[in-house]
């Protein structure tokens, strides 16, 4: 029987084909028990609206309780917000344009076809773009997700919580997926120069992340389960950028 390891869940990146935690998620292995999760439940229930997804009635009922519009209201202003916002919608365009990327892939190929590179480089580099482009598909709306989530949490608390508290958490997973993405925006911008549509993204990056420290200064000192513990640390080499390797 599988040892689950508690809330690992709630701080995870939800990319569960890349997670080397699948077997001890109750959450995907079917297993969780909503009723033993208290704490963390209204804030799942935030981040699945962010998502668009609906939750069972007692996390609406949690959600009613912290008076969801006036939270909403005060998120829209939170310059943190707006600029994953921005992030999220400049993104969608870029990754939508599918006749930029057949470009991207079809340049490199015609290179090869004329001898000017060698075809086993041309070959690694279009896997990498691909590779980053899979990155950012996944990362461009659950970033701000998890900001949304974050800044959310720190306005419903009433006191300081210490470090491990779930906005704190939520930052943590947002920087973690911040980080990776500047690593895949700067590689897809190295293979286009003369292109600036990754600049202002990459801006937007940078300023999110320098933002994401400032308001949750303590966001790193956070503990996830599974993930920050022993166990996680003997697979510390496939951390950061192992969708990019």
């Amino acid at each position: 029987m599988a040892q689950y390891i508690p809330l690992i869940h709630d701080y995870c990146d939800r990319w569960c084909d890349h997670c080397a935690f699948k077997e001890r998620c109750a959450y995907i292995q079917g297993k969780l028990d909503i009723s033993e999760n208290e704490e963390p439940l209204k804030m799942i229930a935030w981040e699945s609206k962010q998502y668009g997804l609906e939750m069972d009635e007692r996390a609406t009922s949690i959600m009613t309780l912290e008076n969801v519009a006036q939270i909403e209201e005060l998120l829209e202003n939170e310059e943190l917000v707006k600029a994953a916002t921005e992030f999220r919608d400049r993104m969608k365009t870029l990754l939508e344009d599918f006749s930029y990327w057949t470009k991207m892939a079809t340049d490199r190929v015609k290179q090869t076809v004329s001898r000017a590179r060698d075809g086993g480089e041309i070959l690694q580099e279009v896997r990498l773009m691909d590779k980053c482009r899979d990155l950012l598909c996944w990362d461009f709306i659950f970033i701000g997700a998890k900001v949304r989530r974050a800044v959310a949490g720190q306005l419903m608390c009433q006191t300081n919580e210490g470090p491990q508290c779930d906005s704190n958490g939520s930052a943590k997973v947002a920087l973690i997926s911040v980080k990776r993405s500047l690593i895949a925006l700067r590689q897809l911008f190295k293979f286009s120069r003369e292109d600036d549509r990754f600049l202002v993204p990459l801006s937007l990056l940078a300023r999110i992340e320098k933002l994401l420290k400032e308001k949750f200064p303590n966001a790193d000192d956070f503990i996830r389960p599974g993930f920050d513990t022993e166990i996680a640390l003997m697979q510390k080499q496939e951390a950061l950028g192992e969708c990019l390797n």
